[in-house]
């Protein structure tokens, strides 16, 4: 049974009211992680923690957006392309974990990888571990292999598998196919409205509209942006679409609101990327870095653990 967006988990847990109760969650997970390891002292760092090395929430949705970008770089190897709908939920998937999460204790480089992986298997793009991997260099495949898949569950369960994700882009179809149907002037520009929308929408994954909004508005958006870009005049559309409704203005806010965020959302640079990852060398969670000797250990230890019991 499909389940429609109003009555979704997704609207339920994962559509805030504003900007602000996500920048809050953020910076509470952010807090939460410097805490913990000053009250723990710093046996689980590699520095003292009395110098200030640890990230800002600012800078862990900084490198956030920019593993954001690597992910859709990795998901372009592919063959055949995966459909739009593996990006949207993979990126869905990353936002939400690290609304809960910290990247001092998990590294983006790594989750990302998770997310991805997930979201083929949701949105039924069919690839195994071993064929996932192959787009990695080959000094990598093994290690990332093991680690997606030892992750799956913790992924699982920071989602509150929640994995249904609804996405903008059958609503961004079915209103170019209204267009279509209604605008016989209109319909001769859906496919140039359609690449400017499609633009559109893989910029706003560097943005929160998907934490803010509901799809088929940001569908609206971007048709509303493509054609203002294109000088395509949508005001008899939008009349009929709205037929007076009171809701129109409200609708017309939203829209304008979720296109300030996506135009406005800016990728890290590669620069500014690598600084914030030489800074989360020193304040990261070294037990749960899968390069390390205490992951390791920790690792042997609960298979020891497990071994016991059995």
């Amino acid at each position: 049974r499909i389940t429609m967006f109003p009555s979704s988990s997704q609207r339920r847990e994962w559509v805030f009211a504003d900007q602000e109760t996500v920048t809050a969650k953020r910076v509470d997970v952010n807090r939460l992680f410097k805490e913990r390891h000053k009250e723990q002292g710093s046996s689980e760092l590699s520095v003292d923690l009395t110098s200030s090395v640890f990230l800002s929430a600012a800078d862990e949705l900084k490198l956030c957006g920019w593993y954001t970008g690597k992910m859709i770089e990795i998901a372009g190897r592919f063959a055949p392309p995966p459909p739009r709908a593996v990006l949207g939920t993979a990126v869905m998937y990353l936002k939400r974990f690290y609304l809960n999460n910290s990247a001092m204790d998990y590294h983006p480089k790594d989750i990302m990888l998770v997310c991805l992986f997930m979201a083929c298997k949701v949105e039924e793009y069919n690839v195994t571990v071993e064929q996932f991997v192959r787009v990695l260099p080959s000094d990598e495949r093994e290690k990332v292999a093991e680690y997606v898949l030892r992750n799956e569950l913790m992924l699982l369960q920071a989602l509150r598998f929640h994995l249904t994700v609804h996405n903008p882009y059958r609503p961004l179809e079915g209103l170019l196919i209204d267009i279509k149907t209604r605008s016989s002037i209109l319909s001769a520009q859906i496919e140039s409205l359609r690449a400017s929308a499609d633009q559109f929408l893989s910029q706003s994954l560097f943005s929160d509209v998907c934490l803010l909004f509901a799809p088929s508005q940001v569908a609206l958006a971007a048709v509303v942006y493509s054609a203002s870009s294109a000088k395509t005049d949508l005001t008899g559309y939008l009349s009929t679409l709205f037929q007076g409704s009171k809701q129109e203005g409200l609708l017309l806010d939203t829209v304008k609101t979720i296109q300030s965020m996506v135009t406005s959302s800016i990728q890290s640079s590669d620069q500014e990327a690598a600084g914030i990852q030489e800074k989360l060398k020193l304040c990261r969670n070294q037990e749960l870095n899968p390069d390390s000797h205490q992951y390791r250990q920790r690792l042997e230890q609960e298979e020891n653990g497990v071994s016991e019991r059995s």
